[in-house]
Formats: structure tokens, C-alpha cells, sequence
């Protein structure tokens, strides 16, 4: 029986050492740990797959709500503008990500295609149709905007 309440201690205590491993223990190492993720994310973001991003996210909720909750009254005035900082940097490296993603798939994909069907239409003289292209490329962004420059350049077209 001693030997059975033994395992059982040793298993809560197993239990309870995971738990308080998991979530930082003070403002400070609160802080550190979340400075070390956003460092992490900086230096790592453009390798990342989908599922690195999901588990990042996951990670950066924790940082940005969850533990911050824990100590969100003892930060002082420049610790909330580097919690601050560090949520603004998140955001900004996971929008490069995934705006860089979407552009690449759009030049690898969508290049030819659309350029082919630009040719098709200065062939045929639908200039209303190459006017449309170029408004609804602007409107989309500057990437697609530049994508259809090119192609207009390469057709040597000028349209405006």
C-alpha cells in the first residue's frame, strides 16, 4: 500500500511540475519568455509551414492573453509599451508571411495564365476588357497592380 501511495505522489507531483513548466511564474520570466517567442518568430517566421504557423498562433494567444492576464496589474507603463511592441511585431511578421504566401502562389501560378490572357485580349482589341484587368488588379494591391505592368510591358502594350 506504501508502494502504491508512493506512485500516486510522485505522479501528482509529476503532474503538477508539467503544469507550472508550461506558463511563465513571474512578470519577469513572463516577459523574457515572451521576448525569447517573438525573437524566435523573427528569426524562424520565413521557414514556417502552416501547422508551424497555427502552433505559433496558439503560442502567441497564450503570450498576448492568456498569461499576460496573470500580471497585467504589476506591469509598469514601459513593460505594457514592450508588450505592446511585441504584439504589433507578431502581427506584422505573420502578415508578411502570409501576404508573401498569397503573392507567390499568384506569379507561380496565375503568371502565364494571366498573361496569356492579356495578349488574347490585345489581340482582339478588348480594350475594355484589358481597362477592367488593370482597375481590378489596383484594387487587389500593389503586387498584382506590379504583375500586370509587367505583362503589359513584356506585350509591349500600353494602355491607359
Amino acid at each position: 500500500m506504501n508502494k502504491g501511495l508512493n506512485q500516486y505522489v510522485f505522479i501528482l507531483i509529476l503532474m503538477f511540475t508539467i503544469l507550472l513548466s508550461c506558463s511563465p511564474q513571474s512578470k519577469e520570466s513572463y516577459i523574457e519568455e515572451y521576448q525569447e517567442f517573438i525573437h524566435n518568430v523573427r528569426n524562424n517566421c520565413e521557414n514556417y509551414s502552416a501547422e508551424d504557423w497555427l502552433k505559433t498562433n496558439e503560442k502567441f494567444i497564450k503570450f498576448s492573453k492568456d498569461w499576460n492576464k496573470n500580471f497585467e496589474e504589476d506591469f509598469t507603463w514601459e513593460e505594457n509599451i514592450l508588450l505592446s511592441k511585441f504584439k504589433v511585431e507578431y502581427n506584422v511578421l505573420k502578415f508578411k508571411n502570409e501576404f508573401s504566401a498569397i503573392t507567390e502562389i499568384f506569379k507561380k501560378e496565375d503568371f502565364e495564365k494571366l498573361r496569356q490572357q492579356i495578349k488574347y485580349y490585345s489581340e482582339n482589341e478588348m480594350e475594355k476588357d484589358l481597362e477592367f484587368i488593370i482597375n481590378q488588379s489596383k484594387e487587389i494591391g500593389g503586387e498584382a497592380a506590379k504583375t500586370v505592368e509587367e505583362i503589359l510591358k513584356e506585350l509591349e502594350m500600353n494602355v491607359e
